[in-house]
């Protein structure tokens, strides 16, 4: 039992044909009266202070069990009207996956939102476990890596792509190569890894900002002028 505000039933909770009745109590830690919590087997307590006090006011076992916070794949585009393979992929796989796009409903999918404003995107990227990328066929074929690649890892964020065409070297190391039939697990099990390593993506980031932001390449811009000019 998820415990917040509001209380379960009384009777329902006391005939509950459950093996074991587990209350974890994430707020409003005042309410609960100790009858309801004497009908638990055991408390989870949203609050390292507060366990010995339920412990003692229930007569249960009590635990401490903080909050949590999702933390899943995103993917930001729209639904082509044909299958991105690599979004099915890790659907099919059941990861968690927010969309943000248009048209996805028609793949049996639903998004979050149809569109999000730019200057919100490094928020959401921040929030992933990682970001899913694709490539359309031409610029896979003839080596164009997408611009989200550079953005997400900008963020910190691990990417998971289909391919990784014409990578920087500097920036590999945060980027996960998923093809068509790759193990969906074993990337996110890749990306979990990466996301606890805040040091090297860091690192990641910090070769962006130097080497891939748009005064980078303005600067690239303005030495090629200059060839011209000698």
């Amino acid at each position: 039992m998820l415990r917040g505000k509001f209380a379960p039933n009384a009777a329902w909770l006391r005939q509950a044909p459950y093996r074991r009745k587990l209350a974890w109590i994430i707020s409003w830690p005042l309410d609960p009266t100790p009858e309801e919590l004497a009908d638990y087997d055991r408390l989870l307590v949203a609050s390292t202070q507060d366990r010995p006090r339920l412990a003692a006011l229930s007569g249960r076992p009590a635990h401490t069990l903080l909050q949590a916070t999702a933390f899943g794949l995103l993917f930001v585009g729209n639904c082509r009207g044909v299958e991105r393979p690599i979004v099915a992929a890790f659907s099919l796989a059941g990861a968690p996956l927010e969309l943000i796009g248009e048209g996805w409903e028609a793949m049996g999918l639903t998004a979050g939102s149809p569109a999000i404003a730019n200057e919100a995107l490094p928020g959401s990227y921040g929030q992933a476990l990682a970001v899913l990328n694709d490539h359309h066929g031409a610029m896979a074929a003839y080596g164009y890596l997408s611009n989200r690649v550079f953005d997400a890892l900008a963020c910190g964020v691990p990417v998971i792509t289909d391919v990784a065409p014409g990578c920087p070297p500097e920036l590999e190391s945060g980027v996960i190569g998923h093809p068509p039939g790759s193990d969906a697990e074993a990337s996110l099990e890749r990306a979990r890894e990466l996301r606890g390593d805040q040091p090297r993506l860091a690192a990641v980031a910090a070769a962006v900002a130097e080497h891939h932001s748009f005064d980078a390449r303005a600067g690239e811009l303005l030495a090629l002028l200059e060839l011209d000019d000698d």
